[in-house]
Order: C-alpha cells, then sequence, then structure tokens
C-alpha cells in the first residue's frame, strides 16, 4: 500500500475536488506538484542522467534526486468520507457479482430485450 501519491499536471492543480476524491478513495494522503510542467522536467531529468557525470548524473535515481519539483500541497483523506467510498464500493461489488457472477446472462438479455422486440 502507498505511504504517499504525487499527482502532477493541470487536472491535479486545478481541480482540488477530484484530487480530494482521490485521496478519500485510496485512503493516502495525495501531495500536488508545484510543478507546472511535469513532463518536461522529466524529459530533462532523464537527459540529465542519460549524459552521465559532469555535466549530467551518473544515475536516475541522483538526477531525481537533484532535479525534482516541489510539493505545493497536500491533502489528507477524510475518515467519513473514505467510510462512504468503502460502502459504495462494498455494493458496487455485489451488483457486480449479481450480473457479473450469478446471473451473467441478465445484462445481455436486458441488453439484446430493446433491441429486437418480439
Amino acid at each position: 500500500r502507498p505511504r504517499q501519491i504525487i499527482l502532477c499536471g493541470g487536472i491535479a492543480r486545478k481541480n482540488r475536488l477530484l484530487s480530494q476524491i482521490i485521496a478519500d478513495v485510496l485512503n493516502c494522503p495525495v501531495s500536488i506538484s508545484e510543478e507546472t510542467q511535469s513532463t518536461a522536467r522529466g524529459a530533462a531529468i532523464c537527459a540529465a542522467a542519460a549524459l552521465e557525470k559532469e555535466p549530467g548524473y551518473d544515475s536516475l535515481a541522483k538526477a531525481v534526486r537533484r532535479m525534482k519539483g516541489g510539493i505545493a500541497y497536500t491533502l489528507r483523506p477524510v475518515a467519513g468520507h473514505v467510510s462512504d467510498y468503502e460502502r459504495l464500493y462494498g455494493i458496487y461489488h455485489r451488483i457486480h457479482d449479481f450480473f457479473g457472477r450469478e446471473n451473467p446472462g441478465l445484462m445481455e438479455e436486458l441488453r439484446n430485450g430493446f433491441s429486437a422486440r418480439p
């Protein structure tokens, strides 16, 4: 189980609600990167590691440690939300088992029942 998840990119920075939902569903802190150009920074880190030694880094791990961006803020799971999502997931599982395992032809029957009338 991860101890922390770091989200990057425009959606993570612009949609705090979505990021909070991810923290609640996964029951794990979610940090939002302060980096606005994560893809470009990742490419630069890989290039620096590929150069090796001077002027680069002799390993990708070292390049990441030296060049990674910071964290803008961290969202922690909300206990009440976590329990709600766990309950919803349990309901989803029961519905899945009902339609997918116990009555596998029911959805197909429903789907086909409206496309061709007797």
